[in-house]
């Protein structure tokens, strides 16, 4: 019985370092180098007929000098939305990090 016991225990610190592993490896590697382009197309019923077919790009959560976002990112960030070619760019907020120790 004790054995089994060890066992199970072993397994289950081995099964959560395999989940703080696998976490810290999306959150610094894997989602900062993510640009999502999403498409949506919004049926509005009173909407004006000479507004058809108006494209908004809409940005948001930019976080500029943080650890992720160096000139590099913002550039890219600004090509893949001039390439969508919006009539209309919305941006929604949180354009820089705040100071903090990682910010730059």
């Amino acid at each position: 019985m004790r054995q089994s016991w060890k066992k199970r225990t072993r397994c289950a610190l081995a099964l959560l370092i395999s989940l703080i592993i696998a976490c810290t490896i999306w959150g610094f590697l894997i989602e900062p180098n993510r640009l999502i382009v999403r498409y949506e197309t919004i049926q509005i019923e009173t909407w004006p007929a000479e507004l058809n077919g108006l494209r908004v790009a809409v940005i948001g959560d930019i976080h500029t000098g943080g650890p992720f976002i160096d000139d590099n990112k913002l550039a890219r960030i600004v090509e893949l939305t001039n390439q969508q070619q919006p009539d209309l760019v919305v941006l929604l907020g949180d354009y820089m990090s705040p100071n903090s120790w990682h910010s730059h």
